[in-house]
């Protein structure tokens, strides 16, 4: 037995946001290899499908979910495509989020519709999955 054998996710369900590439690619892969099922969601149909392919390879079961989080009760249904497909989340990443980098503002030139777009997207919207997601996190 190793230290990493600790660290094994076999039974284990795992949401990650903005999971179609980058560091949620990165984290959906680890959280694979590891032994976890995943449930990777991002925007772009074709990366989360890539994605999964990815998780697959690995022998684990993915499901790929394009979805824009910022739409009105995407997080809902995302939490809900999950327990539907594996009966449970057991690890919930907020990895989407970040900012409209084609702008870029000092604060008192910062557009109050663009503020609020920020904190929706970097705040509101983890807030609500991680709400969504506990009554579904079985006690371990």
């Amino acid at each position: 037995m190793t230290v990493i054998d600790d660290f094994r996710m076999d039974g284990h369900v795992c949401v990650v946001t903005g999971g179609g590439r980058g560091i949620g690619e990165g984290i959906a892969l680890c959280m694979a290899e590891a032994g976890a099922d995943v449930v990777v969601a991002a925007r772009r149909k074709h990366d989360v499908e890539s994605v999964v392919q990815k998780i697959e390879e690995r022998g684990r079961r993915g499901l790929a979910v394009p979805i824009d989080l910022m739409e009105k009760n995407a997080v809902r249904e995302l939490v809900d495509t999950t327990v539907s497909e594996f009966g449970k989340i057991s690890i919930w990443v907020n990895n989407a989020g970040g900012s409209d980098s084609s702008d870029t503002y000092y604060i008192d030139e910062t557009p109050v519709d663009y503020w609020e777009w920020m904190i929706k997207f970097n705040l509101t919207i983890p807030f609500e999955g991680a709400k969504l997601a506990i009554p579904h996190i079985p006690e371990n």
